[in-house]
């Protein structure tokens, strides 16, 4: 049952065998103590997402001494089970945490100690200090070593913001990614009965957060080395994933196309054509056709700057 399992080292990983598709991840099995793989069919997911009616496919192996090899062992793991190599992405799932100092005081003991929780599979764990006592750092050391995607809860934009910065310092080669409330102004509609007075709804939203949004999301879809500073914000939908991954649009040099389809694509996933390529913004693209061929400039609302596609005459 998965109930008997601890803590899971490490995200889904999918694996496709026999024209079946799997998802496979490393797990502790609190019975045996020993690491194994555990797997289910891609497609057995309740309406909320969860995995259920987990199996294991036989492919125990010797407990690790190291449990930042885990992830070695979920490959190596996948390869014995189904007989073929899964290719691991570039730096996927791996934390790498820069800083000019180490842990020091207490915070080796706090770190070991939030670690053994997580890998047990405690709900929860509070950590206390002051002011200025490092928590940060603690927190940042426990999810390079636990090598785990983290979702950070914040009280306000301004603390979000400046725990994303602070974060971002620790892990300059991840994707540290901030999601808020994309809003600099709202006012509620209301209604005031002393003067049967109406007041409509009005709001304005930032360009700037709105792409922080948008980038954060397309974060979480496709890197495991991910951490999310979020307000309250983040706890309404944005939709299903599954439709998100249908709307996505893959381009890579060499493929064939037209620069009908592709425009057609671009209007199907809410692009608006711009007339002009100075008048690009988020959102947009343009089409410019030239002697040597035509060029689409589009500019995704995640990027700080517009891409270029190159349409070459056949």
């Amino acid at each position: 049952q998965a109930s008997t399992l601890g803590g899971l080292f490490t995200r889904m990983r999918r694996v496709e065998h026999g024209g079946s598709r799997w998802m496979c991840q490393g797990a502790a099995d609190a019975e045996t103590e020993r690491t194994v793989l555990v797997c289910h069919p891609a497609d057995e997911e309740d309406a909320e997402g969860a995995v259920h009616r987990p199996q294991s496919l036989g492919s125990d192996f010797e407990e690790l001494d190291n449990q930042h090899n885990i992830v070695d062992s979920v490959y190596a793991g996948a390869q014995e089970a189904f007989g073929q190599w899964i290719e691991r992405g570039s730096g996927k799932g791996k934390f790498k945490l820069e800083a000019p100092y180490k842990p020091t005081g207490d915070q080796p003991q706090a770190i070991d100690s939030i670690l053994q929780r997580l890998d047990r599979g405690d709900q929860y764990t509070v950590l206390k200090g002051a002011t200025g006592t490092g928590k940060t750092f603690a927190i940042a050391q426990t999810i390079a070593r636990s090598s785990r995607p983290s979702l950070i809860l914040c009280h306000n934009k301004t603390l979000a913001t400046q725990l994303a910065r602070e974060l971002k310092s620790f892990f300059p080669t991840n994707a540290v990614e901030l999601f808020v409330s994309y809003y600099s102004y709202y006012q509620p509609e209301a209604y005031l009965p002393a003067g049967d007075t109406y007041i409509a709804k009005t709001s304005t939203i930032n360009d700037e957060l709105d792409a922080l949004r948008h980038r954060a999301t397309k974060s979480v879809f496709e890197r495991e080395d991910v951490i999310i500073v979020a307000s309250v914000s983040c706890i309404y939908g944005l939709g299903l994933p599954s439709h998100y991954l249908e709307a996505r649009l893959s381009l890579s040099v060499g493929d064939e196309s037209t620069v009908e389809s592709l425009a057609k694509s671009l209007r199907d996933n809410l692009y608006t054509e711009a007339h002009s390529e100075e008048g690009v913004e988020r959102g947009t693209f343009y089409v410019r056709h030239r002697a040597a061929g035509t060029d689409v400039v589009i500019w995704p609302p995640y990027e700080e700057e517009p891409v270029r596609v190159l349409f070459a005459e056949g």
